[in-house]
């Protein structure tokens, strides 16, 4: 006779980011990404297909979004790339996993800013790095855009971004 344990879920932070917008942020339990996708479609007001490969099991569509040629959906877990598919990606305790509809060939792009908050009149500073497979680099000559405020990124991947009151 034999006893088998099923394996608990370790809690994880997800963020699930459509073509032009977020699907669905939170925490849940979830052995895998593929995993996470499932179990969180419901609460996220979605649905998603997959397809058996002979690679194993390949997460084609959520909601409207659908893989077609080299763009389609991709993840990363505490901000890299995985190597592996989403059913074999075993997850530990508190990783933060990010699902993005992208051609698997763009280079991944965060943006920080620094204060978060900012009073009346102050500035903040804002980052845009690239992901390169392996690290976090500046992004020279990044654009970035908040209300009708335009900055540029220098070498170091930095602006001072101030915006008017409202």
């Amino acid at each position: 006779v034999a006893v088998y344990v099923a394996p608990i879920a370790p809690p994880v932070t997800y963020r699930i980011a459509g073509r032009d917008r977020d699907l669905c942020v939170g925490e849940t339990n979830a052995q895998n990404p593929l995993e996470l996708v499932k179990q969180v479609a419901v609460s996220c007001n979605t649905d998603y297909h997959i397809t058996e490969t002979s690679f194993g099991p390949y997460l084609d569509r959520i909601g409207t979004d659908t893989a077609a040629g080299s763009i389609g959906w991709l993840y990363m877990v505490n901000n890299a790339v995985a190597t592996v598919g989403a059913a074999d990606y075993e997850l530990k305790a508190n990783d933060e996993v990010f699902w993005y509809f992208a051609d698997y060939r763009d280079q991944v792009t965060r943006l920080t800013l620094s204060p978060s908050e900012v009073s009346s009149g102050g500035s903040a500073i804002t980052t845009v790095e690239y992901y390169n497979g392996a690290a976090w680099l500046a992004l020279s000559g990044a654009s970035v855009r908040a209300a009708n405020t335009l900055v540029t990124t220098g070498a170091d991947g930095k602006a001072t971004l101030k915006l008017s009151d409202g």
